[in-house]
């Protein structure tokens, strides 16, 4: 798992690899519920 917050605006980045385990995705993916004005780009 990849995350990069950016310096110069309020985003962050979060790439996950094929080999992650289980609970982060569930963990991450469970935070990202509780955030607004979310994109997403695949």
């Amino acid at each position: 798992m990849n995350l990069t917050p950016s310096l110069t605006t309020a985003t962050v980045t979060a790439q996950l690899a094929h080999h992650t385990p289980p609970q982060a995705r569930s963990a991450l993916l469970a935070w990202a519920d509780t955030l607004t004005e979310v994109t997403a780009e695949a």
